[in-house]
């Protein structure tokens, strides 16, 4: 018998015969092996243009994570069905050897469709598809003098073939190439897509990176930093068609009368289109009008708001029409569409009839594209939450709604949710979409200007988005969090390795507090913010390692599929373990020495981590990149960081954590011990590791049940007494929870009635207050008010025994030794690596010592 994992809604379908569909869904523990031959079944019926990959395992080897991805024609659905239920089984068909679809030539790959067409892939240009129709698609660069090159350099084409049970399905192709702007000016670009045997249909990405480190002066990142790239238009040409028409929100224009037929979305079309939040590096608004406009010949033939065209195409009057479309095409905006008889040329970036844009060192923007020979559309999915939450695949994961869950909702309702914040200062166009505005920090704005302030993924909104569209069903909740994970993938995360190594990989914060974010667009600090805001104001820095958020990534990765995240989620890990480990020289060896008892920083003289936010997300990020790659290096780096930042012995009257201010987060790392210790407990390795964070986690659940209270009970202590403190305050009843079980039971009834008393209370403040529906506060709530999940995780935690001596606590480690230190660096000593190190970190010695 077979159970539903996922559905395709039945909307879906409306006005096209097939559905595209992709979709990651976790399995229970030892459901599925990976030499088991899994086929999906819609509605009970084989889905055969589909394929099923696997994306990580459990400790035992069975399946944890894969990935559904396929064609669903709209005859499944029957019988006024709302959808189509899919469920996976194993098939018991005897295999199939069919000949490979896949030649490899000369420069192209000779793909062969079952309908007896061929498509050709040119393995030296970038999204070169040849069809047998003639049909032709090719990546290009519109020069700063309208020049059209298709030229890439360094061109490396891979592909992966993939099947079901029935025989070979798509073939999966991965392009990554070298694009020249000028003299010692690059582009990388990584282009990956699907294409679908059946029909040749294509659907894919392209990413566009500025690999070059930005000069950052001052520690301020504006725009028109040297190292920028101006990009005037780069896109997807289609050549080689007998007729072709645009259709434009409904109403076809036809390139049989005319020579040319062009459409310019130059704004969102919305009441602010030309907020501030679109200035340049000059700081001015260079957005020409409101919307879009359509021209036949020159001649404007019709204007509007927002515009979501498809270009049609057929290669000879006998062939059936195919269409190119790209995603988002006005949210992304300045975006544009040229078509003349020969050829019609859509932008994926920048258009030739807009400034260009400029992509801003370590920067990224990607695309998703869709050539589909039938009617295609992209499906709305919905997994099954009850096979999700029996899987036990994603952490503290809820399984049912709490009294929290209507304040939640605000986030997708009327003028509190995310959607209008976006409106309130136009987050659209390439670069903004997606984004969360960070209304909580007009609190000091004093008057009715628009406030550009951005938020950068703190408290990983991506993870909780994910997490009500799970637990609800609500679509609202994905679509929200999908465009938050793409731009903050691509946008907030510092694509180079040629800076220094705290920074390279690293994400941005969020814009500085109470200021407004001007020329530093997501990047925090700007020349032209002013100085001396708030206690303690740096005015100027760059990735932090307070800021590190990959578990929504990593989570959107497993269930989108999607590249960038995935590469995302391991980047922002690999730049966190260089800000705290040190990246191996001997320069950085003296450079942690001259930090050593700095706020943030690990302490080499002590070898300890801060008991605080950056230790506790570089932990969650251990467990991210172990979860995706599952090296078990990672959770035993893990068990070190614990060991070196809390003990079971701890003095906590030495921690001050009455100094709320300047040492609340610490709850931010107990609660990545609990996840440690679940982790620990999935693999079955109850070992002293696991006794270690077991017995530190008592410790200090101890003293919060004696001393915690919620932090608006005593505001004359702190500087801005928001409900932020009432977010943040969910954290003690997740750590409390979790600790329930591992407690002596007399313990254990105190935690459950200080849980209930903290909930009350936090519940009745956040009820009743406006700041509830701002940003930080709901992406707090999303991520810490599921504290009920924590309660259930720890079943075998009550096998550590409680009172056992710990021999191996901090305080009996090592003392430090200077000559010990400087050793373990010198094991590995290269001149060119601290040549390469040195002139990254101190920039104005390159001029001696060269270039990286």
């Amino acid at each position: 018998m077979t159970q539903n994992v996922f559905s395709i809604q039945a909307s879906s379908f409306e006005g096209f015969s097939r559905t595209y569909f992709k979709l990651g869904t976790p399995c229970p523990q030892g459901k599925w092996q990976v030499t088991d031959r899994l086929e999906a079944l819609g509605n009970n019926q084989v889905m055969t243009n589909s394929v099923i990959t696997v994306n990580q395992l459990w400790p035992d080897g069975s399946i944890k994570w894969l990935s559904v991805e396929g064609l669903c024609d709209a005859e499944v659905l029957s019988d006024n069905r709302p959808c189509v239920a899919v469920s996976i089984a194993k098939s018991h068909r005897p295999p199939i050897n069919h000949a490979l679809p896949v030649k490899e030539e000369s420069e192209h790959l000779h793909i062969q469709l079952k309908n007896g067409d061929w498509v050709n892939v040119h393995g030296q240009q970038l999204m070169a598809l040849t069809y047998s129709s003639k049909l032709h698609t090719q990546f290009y660069s519109l020069t700063a003098n309208e020049t059209l090159d298709t030229h890439v350099s360094n061109v490396v084409t891979d592909y992966e073939l993939l099947d079901n049970p029935l025989g070979y399905q798509a073939v999966r192709i991965q392009q990554c190439a070298t694009l020249n702007e000028g003299t010692h000016i690059e582009l990388d670009v990584n282009a990956q897509y699907t294409l679908f045997l059946d029909d040749g249909t294509v659907k894919g990405s392209i990413s566009i990176t500025n690999p070059a480190a930005a000069s950052h002066p001052h520690g301020q990142w504006d725009l028109g930093d040297p190292n920028s790239i101006d990009i005037f238009e780069l896109g997807l040409c289609i050549k080689d068609f007998n007729q072709a028409s645009l259709l434009i929100n409904e109403h076809t224009y036809s390139l049989d009368a005319c020579d040319q037929l062009s459409v310019f979305q130059a704004s969102s079309g919305k009441p602010r289109w030309n907020s501030p939040n679109h200035v340049n590096r000059d700081n001015k608004v260079p957005l020409p009008f409101c919307g879009y406009r359509v021209h036949k010949d020159g001649h404007l033939v019709d204007e509007g708001r927002q515009c979501v065209p498809k270009v049609n195409m057929q290669a000879s009057p006998h062939q059936t029409r195919s269409m190119l479309t790209v995603k988002d095409f006005w949210q992304n905006f300045p975006s544009s569409i040229v078509a003349i008889p020969t050829s019609i040329d859509m932008s994926l970036l920048g258009s030739r009839f807009a400034d260009p844009i400029e992509l801003q060192p370590g920067e990224q923007k990607t695309r998703d594209i869709s050539l589909c020979h039938t009617p295609v559309s992209d499906a709305e999915t919905r997994l099954n939450k009850e096979w999700v939450a029996a899987s036990k695949a994603i952490s503290f994961l809820p399984d049912t709604t709490n009294e929290f869950h209507d304040l939640i909702q605000y986030g997708i309702r009327g003028d509190t949710s995310f959607f209008h914040k976006r409106e309130v200062i136009d987050e659209f166009g390439w670069r903004h979409y997606g984004e969360l505005y960070a209304d909580h920090e007009t609190a000091l704005n004093r008057d009715n200007n628009i406030f550009v302030s951005h938020y950068n993924n703190q408290y990983d909104p991506i993870f909780g988005m994910l997490c009500q569209w799970i637990l609800t069903g609500e679509r609202a909740w994905f679509t929200l969090a999908d465009a938050l994970a793409k731009h903050v993938a691509d946008i907030d995360v510092y694509h180079t390795d040629k800076d220094k190594p705290e920074y390279n990989g690293g994400l941005f914060w969020h814009t500085d507090h109470y200021v407004q974010a001007c020329t530093a667009t997501h990047r925090t600090y700007s020349k032209r913010q002013p100085s001396h805001v708030y206690e303690d104001h740096a005015g100027g820095g760059g990735p932090g390692g307070q800021h590190g958020y990959t578990s929504g990534l990593a989570l959107h990765y497993l269930l989108t599929g999607r590249p960038t995240s995935k590469k995302a989620a391991l980047s922002i890990t690999h730049w966190l373990t260089h800000y705290y480990e040190g990246d191996g020289t001997m320069v950085g060896a003296l450079l942690a020495l001259k930090n050593s008892g700095s706020a943030g920083l690990k302490c080499v003289k002590t070898n300890t981590y801060p008991l605080d936010r950056g230790t506790g997300n570089y932990l969650h990020a251990l467990f991210d990149r172990f979860e995706l790659l599952g090296t078990q290096s990672d959770i035993d780096s893990a068990a070190h960081v614990i060991r070196h930042t809390v003990s079971p012995q701890d003095d906590i009257t030495s921690r001050h954590l009455e100094d709320v201010e300047n040492t609340w987060f610490y709850t931010v790392f107990l609660q990545a011990v609990c996840r440690f210790i679940q982790i620990k407990t999935q693999l079955n390795t109850l070992d002293s590791d696991y006794d270690y964070a077991v017995k530190s986690l008592q410790h200090y659940a101890r003293w919060m049940l004696d001393n915690e209270y919620a932090y608006l009970d005593k505001p004359e202590i702190l500087e801005f007494p928001n409900q932020t403190w009432s977010g943040q305050d969910l954290r003690k009843l997740c750590v409390l929870h979790f600790a329930a079980s591992l407690l002596r039971e007399s313990d254990a009834k105190r935690v459950m009635e200080k849980i209930h008393l903290l909930k009350d209370t936090i519940l009745a403040r956040l009820k009743n207050h406006h700041e509830t529906s701002t940003t930080r506060v709901l992406c707090l709530m999303m991520q810490n008010a599921h504290y009920e999940a924590y309660k259930i995780e720890p079943k075998q935690a009550r096998k550590v025994t409680r009172d056992e001596p710990n021999e191996s606590a901090i305080t009996h480690r090592q003392p430090y030794s200077v000559v010990k230190y400087f050793a373990r660096h010198l094991r590995h000593f290269s001149f060119q690596r601290e040549r390469q190190q040195f002139v990254k970190r101190f920039v104005q010695t390159q001029k001696w010592l060269g270039k990286p």
